[in-house]
């Protein structure tokens, strides 16, 4: 039977109940079956089911159950996460296993989607959702296997409450312009100005201007060499997008998946997997959270990753 969030009398109290009390990410989760309709709804219902097994609503009759992590394996196996660890330090077989579910996951939507698109050939009327995350890749990155693209950005938009930005106006401010609209440029050219061959003078003047917010029109037009060459590069870079079209705000689902994407594929601090070869560009970053992480993301490089966000993740990609 199909039926929306309203309509379900198994979990409609659960699902308030989340909406008020629920840590950061049941809360976003029950937003986001507020707002599917009923066929999202019907996809996204048996991940709530099972988080509420696990944390069921005071005064509720439900028996807990043995909690299933994403990509298979019981709670004992869940022991051995990231999070779990009693030295602090990531479990790499764990680790390992949650990023080969992530690329399965971003393979299929790949196969579904008919392929990466690349910004240097995309255009608005494409069929964008309005909101949504992104993945960057990098040709000549490659995971261990040594064939398959290795996530160098993951990110999103409009996680201010009240922001009317959309998924396709923001790789729009990646693909040309300045750098002072997207901090995913300004990272670039970071890396790239040491080995552009500009004079001097010049780049030790745009070394100085680059991090700033405001500058001269002068100064704009030094910089103009140094954005043409963040542009191409951008431009070249096959990326894949998730449709998640929920509520702008800084604890929406968006932020979620990013901030756990983001925290699954980073090195930094951990036992490298998937590594940055030898002569990406990133190595060259003045940040070394871009440059030991592996990303072009410097936010929650650090952070640990909750392993159930790969289950939310598949239904939204399966929705895309």
């Amino acid at each position: 039977m199909l039926y929306s969030s309203n309509d379900d009398l198994e979990l409609r109290n659960w699902l308030n109940y989340q909406l008020e009390h629920g840590g950061n990410f049941l809360r976003s989760l029950a937003d986001a079956a507020k707002l599917a309709d009923i066929a999202q709804y019907a996809i996204l219902r048996p991940a709530l089911v099972m988080f509420r097994a696990q944390s069921p609503e005071p005064g509720s009759m439900v028996v807990d159950i043995t909690p299933i992590r994403a990509g298979g394996g019981t709670a004992e196996d869940a022991s051995n996460s990231p999070e779990a660890r009693d030295d602090g330090e990531p479990n790499l077989i764990s680790r390992r296993k949650d990023l080969d579910e992530f690329y399965r996951i971003l393979g299929e939507l790949r196969e579904r989607k008919g392929g990466c698109r690349r910004l240097g050939t995309c255009f608005s009327k494409m069929d964008w959702p309005e909101r949504g995350i992104y993945f960057f890749f990098e040709n000549g990155e490659l995971r261990e296997d040594g064939k398959t693209l290795r996530a160098v950005r993951a990110g999103t938009h409009a996680v201010a409450i009240g922001a009317i930005s959309t998924l396709w106006q923001r790789l729009l401010t990646h693909r040309g312009g300045n750098h002072r609209s997207s901090i995913f440029r300004r990272r670039v050219g970071e890396a790239l100005l040491p080995n552009l061959g500009l004079p001097d003078d010049v780049r030790e003047a745009i070394s100085i201007s680059w991090p700033t917010k405001d500058v001269e029109r002068e100064i704009g037009n030094a910089e103009a060499p140094l954005e043409a060459e963040v542009s191409k590069y951008i431009c070249q870079m096959p990326f894949l997008w998730v449709k998640v079209d929920d509520a702008p705000g800084p604890q929406n689902m968006r932020v979620y998946l990013e901030t756990n994407s983001i925290a699954l594929l980073s090195n930094f601090r951990k036992p490298p997997t998937d590594p940055s070869s030898d002569n990406w560009l990133g190595r060259f970053s003045p940040v070394q959270k871009i440059r030991d992480s592996g990303l072009w993301n410097s936010n929650h490089v650090d952070a640990e990753y909750d392993p159930g966000f790969l289950l939310v993740l598949e239904r939204y990609a399966i929705l895309t």
